[in-house]
């Protein structure tokens, strides 16, 4: 009778009930603080993760650029070889050749200096016969046919050929027409040597243009992969650079959600249990509540 009077009596329980409503309160904050760290695990979570594989896969991205790109340099650097190596085979060849047409060069001017001075000896022999045999009037091809001066009367002939007889004047001739034939044939081989060294300067000097020519553009194409392996280079540079900065901010993410996996874990697999128990615990605070302010509740 006195309990029924004391719960009648209004504001009895007023400390009691905001106990309760305190609770519910407590309890309410629990949940939307359960709810947020759950969201916001889960968004952390999925954006940590999200991140992850786009670094991932920009890591492999660089990792292929950088792949393609050592193979690329190599392939450049054997073509820079090739042809550092044409251009070393051309100057050889150049200068192998300077050396054998200088030399070609030496000899025909030996050989020319030799036949001009073997040309002109006999040359010489040839002038001291005629002169010999005109100056004592030996040489019956020179007797033919002389012509006196202008109003004198020509001399009388010989009575012979070889009279007056000095020499053996058929023979002389005969010998001066062998050594003129040997000057001919001398001059004849200084024109054929002549002309063929001039074949060969020719030669030597179109060959020469072309290895030039070919030494110039391959070093121009040199140049041209050197640059391209230049670039090569740099872009590989740069792709492992960036891939090592994609690379540290991939394992920072992973730790982040290394980090967050322990309490995060715990609110995610546990949420729908405590918000359940939760939930059982704001029954039972409601109910009593109502209780305290008089409501009955039938068994």
């Amino acid at each position: 009778m006195a309990l029924a009077q004391r719960a009648e009596t209004p504001g009895h329980f007023t400390k009691v009930i905001s106990a309760i409503d305190a609770m519910i309160n407590t309890l309410k904050a629990e949940e939307t603080s359960d709810l947020a760290l759950k969201e916001k695990c889960e968004k952390e979570r999925a954006d940590n993760t999200r991140d992850a594989i786009k670094l991932a896969r920009e890591i492999d991205d660089f990792s292929d650029t950088i792949t393609t790109r050592a193979s690329q340099i190599e392939e450049l650097t054997a073509q820079i070889a090739e042809a550092d190596q044409q251009m070393a085979d051309i100057t050889k060849e150049l200068g192998e050749m300077k050396t054998n047409r200088d030399a070609e060069k030496v000899e025909h001017d030996a050989s020319e200096a030799d036949d001009i001075k073997a040309r002109d000896t006999v040359q010489s022999a040839i002038t001291v016969l005629e002169s010999f045999y005109k100056d004592n009037n030996l040489m019956f091809v020179q007797q033919g046919v002389h012509q006196s001066p202008a109003g004198d009367a020509p001399p009388p002939p010989p009575g012979t050929w070889d009279s007056p007889y000095g020499g053996k004047t058929a023979e002389s001739g005969g010998i001066i027409a062998i050594l003129g034939m040997i000057k001919e044939d001398i001059q004849e081989d200084i024109d054929k040597a002549n002309s063929a060294e001039t074949k060969a300067v020719t030669a030597y000097g179109a060959l020469k243009t072309d290895l030039t020519t070919e030494r110039t553009d391959t070093n121009t194409t040199r140049t041209t992969l050197d640059g391209t392996k230049g670039t090569k280079e740099t872009e590989k540079a740069t792709a492992t650079t960036n891939r090592n900065t994609k690379h540290a901010n991939w394992v920072i993410k992973m730790d982040a959600i290394a980090a967050e996996e322990t309490g995060c874990d715990y609110f995610t697999i546990n949420y729908d249990q405590r918000r359940t128990n939760r939930q059982i615990e704001f029954d039972g605070l409601k109910k009593a509540k109502a209780i305290l302010n008089g409501a009955a509740f039938g068994l």
